[in-house]
């Protein structure tokens, strides 16, 4: 009973704390210098409902699944408390940000990419990133056992963690938006994007690494939970945009196909390293 009681209390909590991350991202984009320029936004749940209403849903979702990921870890904690806090918080920050980098002019306001584009976009993934950071650590706090206080090494070595994710999920990228299966700014500005999607290879690749120290459950965290976070990112540009939705929700599940199969080369990679060492042991 007492359990139960404790459980609830817990979610309850946390209920609060998603609605406060939720309202706090309102507030930043509304006070930061970077606008919403709302008379570009013609998605059909904008024009019924209004922006407001829109965002804060979308916000709401997007912080609920971040807690989700947290609770679900909670007695899988690979290090100390704080660190596994960090961890998931920067790892949040981190695709949020580059994400918000994605050349697709026509989501902003600005008419051409370049040092504008970048400040603005800069500014936006702030407002996202800083209360995932601090959902992050409060949820920690709350759910966490406080019975993890050493580090453990995963034995994942930063190279052979980001080049499988960088090659992978950038030259993906680049073929889909080369080919048109994705819409992308890559005709008007090929170096730029075709380095986006190295760039958010890399991401990921880190984002791996962390994740990875922070759970054993690295796998199913970084695909069920990063990455679908990741399409509930991108989600919100097809929440705001008239048709955009189909290409938001391709795009993301493409990344997630990339991010699975840079998994399954990363381990190969280690597996045929453990080998070789033992060989070389062994002689």
């Amino acid at each position: 009973m007492k359990s139960t009681v404790q459980l609830l209390s817990r979610t309850l909590l946390s209920m609060l704390i998603i609605i406060v991350s939720a309202l706090a991202a309102l507030i930043l984009h509304a006070a930061l210098p970077a606008k919403v320029d709302v008379s570009l936004l013609d998605g059909l749940l904008v024009n019924r409902y209004g922006f407001p209403v829109v965002a804060t849903i979308y916000f709401l979702f997007l912080y609920t699944h971040c807690a989700l990921i947290l609770i679900q870890n909670r007695n899988k904690v690979n290090c100390s408390d704080l660190e596994a806090e960090i961890y998931f918080g920067l790892s949040f920050t981190l695709i949020y940000m580059v994400g918000m980098q994605e050349i697709v002019i026509g989501a902003s306001p600005c008419t051409q990419w370049g040092a504008a584009f970048v400040n603005y976009q800069l500014l936006m993934g702030i407002g996202d990133a800083i209360p995932a950071i601090i959902l992050c650590f409060l949820v920690g706090r709350i759910f966490f056992d406080g019975k993890n206080s050493k580090h453990m090494e995963t034995g994942i070595e930063s190279i052979y963690a980001v080049l499988p994710f960088v090659v992978i999920v950038g030259t993906i990228r680049f073929i889909m938006s080369y080919v048109g299966v994705i819409q992308s700014d890559i005709i008007d500005y090929f170096i730029p994007v075709t380095l986006w999607g190295y760039v958010l290879g890399l991401v990921f690749g880190v984002v791996y690494l962390l994740i990875e120290t922070a759970t054993v459950a690295g796998l199913k965290t970084m695909v069920l939970g990063i990455g679908m976070n990741w399409m509930i990112f991108n989600s919100f540009i097809g929440l705001i945009r008239k048709d955009a939705m189909p290409d938001a929700l391709l795009r993301s599940a493409i990344d997630i196909v990339a991010i699975i199969f840079a998994i399954e080369t990363l381990r190969v990679i280690m597996r045929r390293r453990l080998r070789r060492n033992l060989t070389v042991t062994s002689s």
